[in-house]
Parts: structure tokens; C-alpha cells; sequence
């Protein structure tokens, strides 16, 4: 925003690269660990794992346009895992993953406005750590859950 290099830079790409093959991972673990019938099931995969693979480029100039990208196939997976929670009956999973859609339409009132752009760096991150929570909080309940044991690997 202000021009200069981001010294991080890096290391932020390494960790985005990390965090786009663990998110691909939840994705095509968690539709099957709900119970999807395989049409969604298989949908659902791919378009997290797709969203997640377009994700890590979003270090490049394209920014924008793998933003769109990725959202859109996100889409699909997020609203799988809405359904997934829904399904377990974890209704303050599922409030929460409410809470996170309000963060990102936040988000993107704050990218595409102009006047309160400052507070985007702020309203990202609380979003970043608000989403990795939730669907941490997912793994964590479908890794206790006797009834939809994880697999193991």
C-alpha cells in the first residue's frame, strides 16, 4: 500500500503455500468424513482443492483476478462444510462460520470502497485467524467424534 517492500515476503509465501495444501487437505478429508453422497462429496473435493491450488498464487500480480478465482471455488467447499457442520449438529461451529462470512463480506466492503481502506491489513487478519479457528475447531470436533472417526494416515 505505502510501496515499500514487504521484507516478509517470503516467508509469507511460504507459509500461504502451507496453509493452501492444508486447507486442499481438510477439504478432501471433510466431505467423507461427514457422510457427502459422492456426487457432492467428490464436488465439494475438487472445488477445495482447485480453490486452495489457485490460492497459492496469489502473490502474484494476477492478485485480483486468483482472489476471484479461488473465491468462487471456494464457494462450493465452504458451503459443503456449512452443510457438514449443520449436519453434526454443531450449531456454534455453524454461528461461528456465520461470523466468518460476515468477516469476508467486511473484507471485500473494505477492498472495493475506498475511504476505509486503512483498516483492511486489520479486518484481514482477524478474518485469517477467525476462519484457520473455525475450521481447526472442525478438525478438532470430527478427531473426537467417535461417531466420524478420522481417518489416519
Amino acid at each position: 500500500m505505502n510501496g515499500q517492500l514487504n521484507t516478509a515476503r517470503p516467508i509469507a509465501m511460504v507459509a500461504m503455500f502451507v496453509l493452501c495444501l492444508t486447507l486442499a487437505f481438510f477439504w478432501y478429508v471433510f466431505p467423507g468424513q461427514v457422510g457427502f453422497r459422492k456426487k457432492w462429496r467428490r464436488g465439494m473435493q475438487l472445488s477445495g482443492i482447485i480453490s486452495m491450488l489457485t490460492g497459492m498464487f496469489i502473490f502474484t500480480d494476477l492478485h485480483d483476478s486468483i482472489i476471484n478465482i479461488a473465491g468462487a471455488f471456494a464457494l462450493v467447499a465452504v458451503i459443503g462444510t456449512f452443510i457438514g457442520v449443520y449436519m453434526l449438529k454443531w450449531r456454534k461451529l455453524f454461528t461461528m462460520g456465520i461470523f466468518n462470512v460476515i468477516l469476508i463480506a467486511l473484507n471485500n466492503i473494505l477492498y472495493y470502497g475506498d475511504d476505509l481502506k486503512m483498516y483492511l491489513p486489520t479486518v484481514q487478519k482477524i478474518t485469517f485467524l477467525s476462519f484457520l479457528l473455525w475450521i481447526g475447531l472442525i478438525t478438532v470436533g470430527l478427531y473426537r467424534s467417535k461417531k466420524y472417526p478420522v481417518t489416519r494416515f
